[in-house]
């Protein structure tokens, strides 16, 4: 018995050191609330770093879940477009972020609730690419 919660407590440190959860489920209703609304936050913020912190907010609450395209790809969005607000410092890490979020949208199943939003994101992050240069 003490084995196996030992067990257990090493697969969660290690789990936890790869920033993924041992327990995670698909994400709750509650869970998706609190990514949007923390989403829909960072873009009302004139403050690139206070944006930033908004979408590292909702990616360490998406971390506890199973990886969900839709939101993986939002969140990476949000990161690249407050990173971009940081030109001067985050050229790089802005094009790196649209591009995994452009990966992450891609892989949006068409049978996904919110695919008609993943293609449109696509679409602006295409653009944003372009204007930046990547």
């Amino acid at each position: 018995m003490l084995r196996t919660i030992h067990l257990g407590l090493l697969a969660a440190a290690v789990f936890a050191g790869l920033g993924v959860s041992a327990l995670a489920a698909p994400l709750s209703e509650e869970a998706r609330t609190f990514i949007e609304d923390t989403l829909f936050r960072a873009r009302l913020m004139s403050n690139a770093e206070a944006a930033l912190k908004c979408c590292r907010e909702a990616q360490q609450s998406a971390a506890k879940y199973d990886p969900d395209p839709f939101y993986d790809g939002a969140i990476a969005k949000c990161i690249a477009q407050a990173e971009r607000n940081l030109i001067s410092q985050s050229k790089h890490a802005a094009c790196f972020h649209y591009g995994h979020a452009l990966e992450g949208l891609q892989a949006v199943p068409a049978d996904h609730p919110r695919y008609s939003e993943a293609k449109d994101g696509m679409d602006h992050i295409r653009r944003d690419l372009v204007e930046l240069g990547c």
